[in-house]
């Protein structure tokens, strides 16, 4: 029972149509949600899909966007177990309740009307990769104007990108995945691929021949820049859980953890 300094104000907020049930549900959910507050290890599902090096079931630690998460939940005494669904699947996990956050995901006007999004656990880049022998250098997109540019299926590069594409200012050669985009390129059937960098260089180490790969190099200019981040549910219950996933974020930045998580990887 509260204090009796407490009563009327209880009272009141009964009146005003919030019932004691209610009120001892949002006090229950404060306190299970207060760092330290469970007897045993709780353990969170978190929906996502494969996009190696960031996540994939076959990687160590799952990937390092994934290790990240995992270390960030940590801080704050939760236990993580992830379940991997094709993409179009893992955020729907969310809205149905199956799972408390899924990871990883850009922002959109779209997606941020249905969830609550984490601060940023990586800054992804996209850049244009291309062979060694033939020299890419690029300020603006209509430097690449007579290039062939491949480009993956169902994948955005960025608003101007987009754009460039639709008009025809950009001549650009879709194919179904990143690796094929690649064997594209040493076939010489493009001239350049806008492939995120951390993909990129993780292709070249592990799916294309060491030979091959050799030839093969990227312009640094970022085509597009873009933070991944964790969606809960847009409700007062998904934003108990952002905001506490974001207070271990923000541990592991301070400490440095967070840095060397990504160093190692790339």
């Amino acid at each position: 029972m509260p204090p009796s300094h407490l009563q009327p104000r209880l009272e009141e907020s009964a009146i005003a149509g919030v019932s004691r049930r209610q009120l001892a549900a949002a006090w229950v959910m404060h306190v299970a949600l207060a760092p330290g507050a469970w007897a045993s290890p709780v353990t969170v599902k978190v929906a996502t899909g494969e996009w190696p090096p960031f996540m994939s079931e076959a990687l160590p630690e799952q990937g390092f966007v994934l290790q990240i998460v995992r270390e960030a939940f940590a801080q704050e005494g939760i236990q993580v177990e992830f379940a991997f669904f094709p993409w179009a699947r893992a955020m729907l996990q969310v809205e149905a309740g199956t799972s408390v956050a899924s990871a990883a995901w850009y922002v959109t006007a779209e997606r941020a009307q249905k969830f609550h999004f984490s601060a940023p656990l990586f800054v992804e880049q996209q850049v244009l990769f291309h062979r060694r022998s033939e020299p890419l250098a690029w300020k603006t997109l209509d430097d690449l104007k007579g290039k062939r540019i491949g480009a993956t299926t169902g994948y955005v590069y960025g608003e101007a990108f987009q754009e460039a594409e639709k008009t025809g200012r950009l001549t650009v050669d879709r194919a179904p995945s990143d690796d094929k985009n690649l064997r594209k390129l040493l076939l010489g059937r493009v001239d350049a691929v806008a492939m995120s960098l951390a993909v990129g260089l993780d292709l070249l180490r592990r799916v294309i021949p060491a030979q091959e790969a050799a030839t093969l190099t990227y312009f640094p200019r970022p085509l597009n820049a873009g933070p991944l981040h964790l969606v809960f549910a847009k409700s007062a219950k998904g934003l108990e859980w952002q905001q506490l996933f974001d207070r271990g974020l923000a541990k592991l930045q301070k400490s440095g953890r967070l840095n060397a998580i990504i160093a190692a990887t790339l």
